[in-house]
């Protein structure tokens, strides 16, 4: 595609999403500052939150570390196979640790964090 071609798309493209906005009713297109205002987040709750991030960030770290070892001390495809079974097997572990965490209340997120909006 030659270089006018591009120019002639990227104008129509910035042409049609221009008038998508003033074509909107009045009172409609979001204004700068207008519901775009959060809520202070409480230190505490973020501080655990991510405590909680990092903690299974680490155990999934944690497991592949184990699983690189594995791989890279396989002498054929079979102990190779058994460390990606392995590696499977420990990670759907933690996702299951997780689930029941959060099924029992521990782990949640904190209200008003982005992954409970």
């Amino acid at each position: 595609m030659s270089k006018q071609a591009r120019t002639a798309i990227a104008v129509c493209i910035a042409t049609l999403a221009c008038g998508a906005v003033w074509a909107q009713p009045a009172g409609t297109a979001p204004s700068a500052g207008q519901g775009t205002q959060k809520p202070a987040p409480d230190p505490a709750k973020f501080a655990a939150y991510k405590a909680e991030i990092l903690k299974g960030h680490e155990a999934r770290i944690q497991v592949l570390q184990q699983s690189t070892s594995c791989i890279q001390a396989a002498k054929d495809f079979d102990a190779l196979r058994a460390c990606r079974e392995k590696e499977r097997q420990a990670l759907s572990a933690l996702r299951d640790q997780v689930r029941e965490e959060h099924r029992a209340g521990r782990g949640a997120p904190p209200a008003g964090s982005p992954a409970r909006q």
